[in-house]
């Protein structure tokens, strides 16, 4: 499925993304609630405020002592500098935002997406290789745990959930069941169909 079709011909891919193409624009992918199903990143991270959060993280998770730096928690690997590195949401705004942040207000999405615990610092190789994947798409190579764990506790906080995929990844890595809820992501359901007003 290369492009997500819809009875009213609703202008996304099968991923959530607007297809420009068709006509697709922020503004008529809005339903009657609020929400929408189309992803853009300045939703979750104000591009004038978010750069003083991202300072603010990395200022928290320096690290003194003999030499200070910061610790990669996605590479168990200790840097000195922030070349090469970024910081990172480990809960993905994407992933967020398909499995419940649409039907988000904007300042909950706002919430989200500026929450200092849920910004890491880990190298740009890593950041892009994760992108905007879930769980079930990817894990760290160290920390599995703490990583699978801690997406349990940003979705806890912010009401968010988990797809059946990421579910079984969860249970694979920590024995136990996730707390959150678990639900297909919106671009696998008839959301965009019946909820939101099409393009014209």
């Amino acid at each position: 499925m290369s492009k997500l079709q819809t009875l009213k011909n609703f202008p996304l891919n099968a991923r959530g993304r607007m297809i420009k193409e068709r006509g697709g624009t922020v503004e008529n992918i809005r339903n009657p609630k609020g929400g929408k199903i189309h992803y853009t990143s300045e939703a979750y991270a104000n591009p004038e405020t978010f750069p003083a959060d991202r300072k603010k993280a990395i200022n928290q998770q320096k690290v003194y002592g003999k030499i200070w730096g910061w610790m990669d928690k996605y590479n168990k690997r200790f840097t000195t500098t922030m070349k090469g590195h970024q910081v990172e949401h480990p809960q993905s705004k994407y992933d967020f935002h398909m499995q419940e942040g649409h039907a988000k207000s904007e300042q909950e999405q706002q919430d989200m997406g500026h929450d200092i615990p849920n910004l890491v610092i880990t190298s740009a190789k890593t950041n892009k290789e994760k992108g905007i994947k879930s769980m079930a798409e990817w894990t760290p190579n160290f920390n599995k745990e703490w990583f699978v764990k801690h997406i349990e506790k940003i979705n806890l906080k912010h009401g968010g959930s988990v797809s059946p995929e990421s579910a079984q990844v969860f249970k694979s890595i920590t024995g136990r069941d996730i707390k959150t809820k678990v639900k297909q992501p919106a671009y696998k359901t008839y959301l965009c169909q019946d909820c939101h007003t099409p393009s014209k």
